[in-house]
């Protein structure tokens, strides 16, 4: 059996995967002492009253679909937004109170593609609107909901959008808009086309290399395009081509990863060797994940997420490397582990966002606490850099940058960037510590600056910190507090000037008479200091009492008071 070790990169392909077949009994899961990363994302808000299968990012928040009709007391029809403290719904929703599922949704340029089991919108009657075919587009600036065309006669399972804006989609259709597209569609904004002949009404996995040149298609067929090709395909805008011998059954996901074609479902071999149901297509051959991963007969993988080297697969199965692992694992680049007890009942759909891995699915616990059908798993993996601080502030001297990071794997460096708002970065700063300060001496007044961190991690990959913003603007004559105050024998006054000017420093007592003249003349610009040692300006020592400070400069009169001890 061979084990290999995969980073992860990317490329553009259409894969077509086929039907779910099996779902296993509820887990009865052990508590684990990692269940206390498990934890309620929407603890005040409510859940969705049923099974969650799409999580996708969208304006801040998340857009979720699948069989629920409703969120808390709110009726959302299997599509509902949540923008990170409430619920919303989208428009009117999809299907109708009794019937309906949103399997996959895409957000695309300015709207939302949801495809699912579906015919009608909301709660009007099939004839008196048209037509939505288990394919429907949401213009997020109108709040309506339009078909595509006829849309298809069966499920949508999967959706992609190549970089041209086409989009394709898989199922079990046999045709899309009343043109006969067995499995696999294109729709090019008007009307809907074939994707290279027949695959047979079974497809349920979809995938578009990122640079377009690729569509991959998994599902349960054995030929695409009249050749001979098992359950995986790639389509290369002009034919059909196989991804080595395939795999042995049912493709259900694919993901790709720059060269790297990540592929889940209930198959046995990959390339002719075993790969438990997940398996890597590298662009010349197969290579699994140690023993992969088992359970009930025909057990298979719904969806695999990626961050950096570290892979979460969700499925219905049970086991990884022997050890039950509760519908969710993961792979750390050498060893399946699970993510504590996992939930008790299968796992749809997983997705990384802002450090925390929201997952989906049919399940009511998580970590064996009562979290119904989307839950939070928040251990960071192993190569995760966690940002604790970043700080930018205006100072008198230019802008203080504070930071500190938590890295969990090692780190090479990290390097401190700026910005000006919509410029690129530049002057990175090395930075040695993972907690620390530096000055930026070099920001310009009436300027605005984004700072970041970027964090190189052992593996050679980066982490970003979100950029915080400052405006720097033009400095102004400051006074400061003197130090020691109360004082004797002698007090430290400092103060800034924003150029060389002509100005004063002068001490009075109570009743305003001058006493000394620390400072007469120009000074500037920066931050400057002067030390008064108790005396006036014969250098007799003074009594004990209040005083004033007084600085004039650049047009501005500022004022301080101090007190001499004795």
């Amino acid at each position: 059996m061979e084990l290999n070790r995969y980073r992860i990169p990317g490329r553009r392909v259409v894969l077509i995967a086929g039907l779910l077949l099996a779902s296993p009994a509820l887990a009865t899961a052990q508590s684990h002492p990692d269940d206390r990363y498990w934890v309620d994302p929407f603890p005040a808000a409510g859940h969705p009253n049923e099974y969650t299968d799409a999580i996708v990012p969208y304006d801040g928040g998340l857009l979720l679909g699948g069989l629920f009709s409703a969120v808390a007391d709110m009726n959302v029809l299997r599509i509902a937004h949540w923008d990170g403290s409430t619920w919303r719904g989208v428009g009117s929703g999809v299907g109708t109170n009794d019937m309906g599922l949103v399997h996959v949704i895409r957000v695309g340029e300015g709207c939302l593609y949801a495809g699912g089991m579906f015919d009608q919108l909301g709660p009007w009657a099939a004839s008196s609107v048209p037509r939505y075919g288990n394919i429907a587009r949401y213009d997020f600036g109108s709040g309506i909901w339009l078909p595509l065309g006829d849309g298809m006669d069966r499920a949508v399972r999967g959706i992609s959008i190549a970089p041209n804006g086409d989009l394709y989609c898989v199922g079990e259709f046999t045709s899309a808009g009343g043109v006969k597209a067995q499995g696999v569609a294109r729709w090019d904004g008007s009307a809907w086309h074939d994707v290279g002949g027949s695959l047979g009404p079974r497809a349920r996995a979809l995938a578009i290399a990122a640079t377009g040149d690729a569509v991959y298609v998994g599902g349960f067929f054995d030929s695409a395009g009249g050749k001979p090709i098992s359950y995986i395909a790639r389509w290369t805008g002009e034919e059909w081509e196989p991804l080595g011998s395939g795999v042995n059954n049912l493709v259900t996901t694919i993901r790709v990863e720059g060269n790297k074609i990540y592929v889940g479902g209930a198959f046995t071999e990959a390339g002719g060797k075993p790969a438990n149901r997940i398996a890597v297509w590298d662009g010349q051959k197969w290579g699994t994940f140690g023993d992969g991963l088992g359970g009930p007969s025909l057990s298979h993988v719904r969806s695999i997420e990626i961050d950096i080297d570290q892979l979460y697969v969700t499925g219905t199965f049970t086991h990884a490397a022997g050890k039950e692992v509760g519908f969710i694992a993961t792979w750390d680049g050498s060893a399946w582990s699970s993510l504590g007890s996992g939930v008790n009942d299968q796992t749809k759909i997983a997705m990384l966002r802002d450090g925390a891995l929201w997952v989906g699915g049919n399940f009511t616990q998580a970590g064996g606490k009562d979290i119904a059908y989307v839950a939070q798993w928040t251990k960071p993996g192993k190569n995760a850099v966690v940002f604790d601080r970043l700080r930018a502030r205006r100072t008198g001297g230019g802008v203080k940058v504070e930071w500190a990071f938590t890295a969990w794997g090692p780190w090479v460096e990290a390097r401190l960037v700026r910005r000006e708002a919509g410029g690129e970065y530049e002057s990175p700063v090395l930075v040695n510590a993972a907690d620390g300060e530096y000055m930026d001496v070099t920001a310009s007044a009436d300027r605005a600056y984004e700072y970041a961190l970027a964090v190189e991690r052992g593996n050679g990959t980066e982490a970003w910190s979100a950029p915080v913003r400052v405006a720097v603007v033009p400095p102004s004559v400051q006074l400061h507090q003197n130090h020691p105050n109360p004082f004797n024998p002698s007090t430290t006054i400092r103060f800034s000037l924003p150029a060389a000017t002509a100005m004063t420093l002068r001490i009075y007592d109570v009743s305003g008479r001058a006493v000394r003249t620390l400072v007469d003349g120009t000074r500037g610009p920066g931050e400057l200091d002067a030390t008064w040692d108790g005396r006036d300006d014969r250098g007799v020592s003074v009594a004990t009492g209040v005083y004033f400070y007084r600085l004039a400069a650049a047009g501005e009169t500022l004022t301080r008071k101090m007190i001499l001890v004795k």
